[in-house]
């Protein structure tokens, strides 16, 4: 299965996830969340190219399973490129979870100006 995500460069996006097992959602709220995006699979998380999470608590939709990290227009705004990404869990037992792995490509707008 894949789960490339593409966006254009400087544009706001929104990237979701739902968690849900045998078909019914999973109650995320007590569990902190990460997005990270990164030129090489092998640079240091300080080196991220997009660093975003929701903490326990800040879940907008946690009881159907849902997550959502918002990307603003400053954060997006970087070389049009493919990128390494990959969402990563602590639930509430303190397990860490890679829930999904996959491209992050930014493809360059035709408009760059900003009203």
């Amino acid at each position: 299965m894949t789960n490339k995500i593409s966006i254009y460069q400087g544009d706001n996006t929104t990237v979701t996830w739902a968690f849900s097992s045998n078909g019914s959602p999973v109650d995320i709220s007590d569990w902190n969340c990460f997005l990270t995006v990164k030129r090489n699979i092998n640079d240091s998380d300080t080196d991220a190219i997009i660093s975003a999470s929701v903490g326990s608590g800040e879940h907008s939709d946690p009881t159907s399973g849902s997550l959502y990290f918002t990307l603003g227009s400053d954060e997006t705004y970087i070389m049009p490129n493919t990128y390494v990404y990959d969402i990563q869990t602590i639930d509430e037992t303190g397990s860490i979870t890679t829930v999904v792995y996959d491209t992050f490509n930014v493809q360059k707008g035709v408009t760059i100006r900003q009203v």
